[in-house]
């Protein structure tokens, strides 16, 4: 258990809550009440509303009677009553499928909730009882058909779960037993989170498993975008009972228990996608004792107790209460949620910053993004919106701030986390730390930007082996990035080891392989290495020429390409012969006009210029002037080149 301690106080939810068991006398009304009290003392001036749903055997007045001590006031309405009025107003209207939201909320409307709630002996908390509790209630509850309120206005209960929600800070709901439309209400269609009592028997604990899952794939298939998360509640435990106690925890194969714990942690790995799930923390925490002292009457716990320690049952229903205010699901720490919520309100504030449509106040902007990297680092150091975190503070301090020495820091807390991320991750903090070397040898700090630049190459080195084809293609893409803006050696390493590890995943002969040779050629040609860049341009059109023959649209790239390299190298001659070859085959095979003709003509007018035959290349740039002019227009900009 954990260690008693001040509660912290909590944020208000605007959530609804639902309380469920499988089977009676799990204590499930009497949590309810407790965990009620417990929000109203800590949310402060909140306010809860508490809803009796067990409409078959109403029981949560007894626990939260009236300012003046009675349990049943009636003159007060709840549930029955209120859902009697909705059956009337549904049943004489038509289903509007394009308006369900809009039907519900004019529905919702006529009935203010004032003479169907009424204030409770605990401040802050009202009460919607389940009805005037008179000789006439079981006729009228029988008349309710909530299948039919259903099929008239299939949104109404999520609209009436909404609206509660914005008029109270915490909605909590004591939904009926089994498996029955009304419970189907109160699990599926009603709450943001479901808690879900029960004691540790099979009888209680089979019917809660089919409920779960089916209560979870009817929100993640409905309409209501809302999250449905659960929360487990053993309740009744026995402190005393050591051995029966971890035996029904965790359970005895031979025996054919499966324990509570792995039940659920099974329950949401399926209901939620999950490879795994780690109740043990949880489990540790919210384990509602049983107490003798609270086996007699409807006496609350949590108003009794002023302080629960450790052995209190109070100190149960604490802990759950941290679990749901904090909306953390039950496999992670309250703590954690919290940490989790204020990096996403963080991040919000971020991006309203950056879009307000005028430029922001930049040592605001740093100070906020500052905050973001520290608790994405915090709590998800290898995550890859925590590089992209990294690189938006990176792009502040050395562009709106121009803090050089700020932004080398910010690159070095990456270059500390590279080697223990996974892909993409990696392969994205690469890029930052690439992009940040070339900005900031930009700035004059060469030998930061080269260790920067040393560290993301190495590791990329080291990660040949695991690289995958989306690997590679990431590779590839920082590759012809670098290229473009001049950092021909950066890109060199990166399209080697590209080229090597496609090599190693297929053959030579592989049009990936292909492409990334020509990558590679077309940065050594940029880097001077005109050899090197002509010797794997052969390559290329060999191989073009041998798989897909002469006239492929490839092989006539491979051609133009080489014809480049040619260029550049002073071998205006065999430049000048692949670029005819190229232009007679597009001739013949696309038309004259065509965009790709154009081009060849275009470049091969550039050769024969070089080589100082002018009347040649006016010749073909007048041809390629005449058709823009009639094909695309006189102010067309490819007519205007």
């Amino acid at each position: 258990m954990m260690r008693a301690q001040e509660p912290e106080a909590l944020t208000p939810l605007h959530e609804v809550i639902t309380f469920y068991s499988y089977k009676g006398g799990t204590g499930r009304t009497m949590a309810l009440a407790n965990v009620a009290c417990l929000f109203a003392r800590q949310i402060g001036s909140g306010r809860v509303l508490a809803i009796d749903w067990d409409l078959e055997a109403p029981g949560l007045h007894y626990y939260l009677r009236s300012p003046s001590g009675e349990a049943a006031d009636p003159n007060v309405e709840g549930v029955v009553e209120y859902f009697t009025r909705i059956q009337e107003i549904v049943g004489s209207v038509s289903a509007d499928p394009d308006g369900e939201e809009k039907a519900a909320e004019s529905v919702l409307e006529q009935l203010p909730l004032d003479r169907y709630r009424r204030p409770t002996c605990v401040s802050n908390i009202d009460l919607m009882p389940a009805g005037r509790l008179d000789e006439t209630y079981s006729s009228r509850l029988a008349k309710l058909d909530w299948q039919l309120i259903y099929e008239k206005s299939p949104a109404l209960f999520r609209t009436f779960a909404r609206r509660l929600a914005r008029e109270y800070d915490v909605v909590l709901v004591d939904s009926r037993t089994g498996m029955t439309d009304i419970s189907g209400i109160c699990t599926a269609l009603l709450p943001d989170k479901l808690v879900v009592v029960f004691t540790a028997n099979q009888q209680s604990l089979t019917g809660v498993e089919r409920l779960v899952l089916n209560s979870v794939e009817y929100r993640q298939g409905s309409r209501d975008l809302r999250p449905l998360l659960v929360y487990p509640l053993p309740s009744r435990i026995d402190a005393e009972r050591d051995k029966l106690r971890q035996l029904w925890r965790f359970g005895d194969a031979e025996r054919r228990i499966e324990g509570f714990q792995p039940q659920f942690e099974r329950i949401f790995c399926s209901a939620y996608a999950m490879a795994s799930s780690d109740l043990t923390n949880y489990c540790n925490e919210v384990q509602v004792q049983h107490s003798p002292d609270y086996s007699y009457g409807e006496e609350v716990a949590a108003l009794d107790a002023a302080d629960a320690d450790r052995f209190s049952i109070v100190r149960s229903y604490e802990a759950l209460v941290q679990w749901l205010s904090s909306s953390a699901a039950p496999w992670e720490s309250p703590q954690k949620a919290r940490q989790r919520q204020r990096l996403e309100s963080s991040l919000l504030d971020e991006e309203r910053m950056l879009e307000s449509g005028t430029p922001p106040d930049v040592r605001s902007l740093m100070s906020l993004q500052e905050e973001v990297v520290r608790l994405a680092l915090e709590q998800r150091p290898q995550h890859l919106d925590t590089v992209a975190a990294i690189e938006r503070l990176v792009q502040t301090c050395l562009k709106r701030a121009n803090d050089v020495g700020r932004a080398i820091e910010v690159l070095d807390t990456l270059t500390v986390a590279l080697s223990s991320m996974r892909l993409p991750a990696k392969l994205k903090a690469v890029d930052v730390l690439l992009n940040g070397a070339r900005l900031l040898k930009a700035r004059g700090q060469t030998d930061e930007a080269r260790r920067l630049s040393g560290v993301a190459l190495e590791e990329v080195t080291a990660s040949q082996a695991v690289l995958d084809e989306a690997g590679l293609d990431a590779v590839e893409r920082i590759a012809v990035g670098l290229r473009r803006g001049g950092s021909f050696g950066e890109a060199r390493t990166l399209l080697e080891v590209v080229r090597d590890r496609r090599i190693q995943l297929k053959n030579a002969d592989d049009p990936s392989v292909l492409t990334s040779m020509n990558n590679l050629a077309d940065t050594l040609r940029g880097q001077g290495d005109l050899a090197g860049a002509r010797a794997l341009h052969e390559q290329v059109l060999a191989v073009r020429r041998r798989m897909l023959g002469e006239e492929a649209p490839e092989t006539l790239t491979s051609m133009n390409n080489l014809a480049e390299t040619l260029r550049v190298q002073g071998d205006l001659t065999g430049a000048l012969a692949l670029q005819e070859q190229v232009l007679a085959v597009r001739r013949r095979v696309l038309g004259e006009e065509h965009p790709a003709t154009l081009t060849s003509m275009n470049n091969l007018a550039g050769t024969l210029r070089a080589q100082g035959d002018w009347t040649g290349a006016r010749m073909l740039e007048e041809q390629v002037l005449a058709v823009r002019r009639r094909v695309l227009g006189e102010e067309h900009p490819h007519t205007l080149a």
